[in-house]
């Protein structure tokens, strides 16, 4: 496979002919300019070689420590308000119909783990989140994902929230607790 850039989607670029095979995501794409120069969600284009491959949308927000596994759930260290954690969801992952099957999804999954694992070394944000697709809920459980204990309102069962730990100092973390916490 060639290499892949994952670059800001420019407005020229989300209006351009694209489809994924899923209505929903190719609407969220087509809509997807206004909350990237709003600074709500950031799109970015995965393209080759001057082709544009797909497309991905991320942002912040804040999940209840309850819908998580006690994994996550358990590290509440009174400083978060509202029992919620800093999360980055990943709004979509879409992949032209032309260019799926290639591992071009894989890819571009392993880098927004990778670029987020950067920033939580500057921002403490402590999960990846998604909604996956019910058909691809084993395909994110290989990247390391993991499905959260209750779904967002309305998934039903066409999605399936669920979440990539990120948290840096497991070990120090598990160190920390057995000396100085009283479960």
């Amino acid at each position: 496979m060639d290499e892949l850039l994952f670059t800001l989607a420019t407005e020229e670029e989300l209006t351009k002919p694209f489809t994924c095979g899923v209505t929903s995501i190719n609407e969220y794409v087509e809509e997807a300019y206004y909350p990237l120069i709003s600074q709500h969600a950031y799109t970015y284009t995965i393209s080759s070689k001057g082709h544009i491959l797909g497309f991905y949308q991320i942002l912040v927000h804040e999940i209840a420590l309850d819908d998580f596994p006690q994994e996550i759930s358990d590290f509440d260290p009174n400083i978060k308000q509202n029992n919620k954690i800093a999360a980055l969801h990943i709004r979509f992952l879409a992949i032209d119909e032309k260019y799926q099957h290639k591992g071009i999804g894989t890819v571009s999954l392993r880098n927004i783990i990778r670029q987020t694992n950067e920033l939580v070394k500057r921002i403490p944000i402590s999960v990846i989140t998604i909604d996956a697709r019910s058909d691809l809920v084993s395909w994110y459980e290989k990247e390391g994902f993991k499905k959260m204990l209750k779904n967002t309102p309305g998934q039903g069962e066409i999605t399936t929230a669920m979440f990539y730990n990120c948290l840096q100092f497991a070990d120090k973390l598990s160190e920390y607790e057995d000396r100085y916490m009283d479960f």
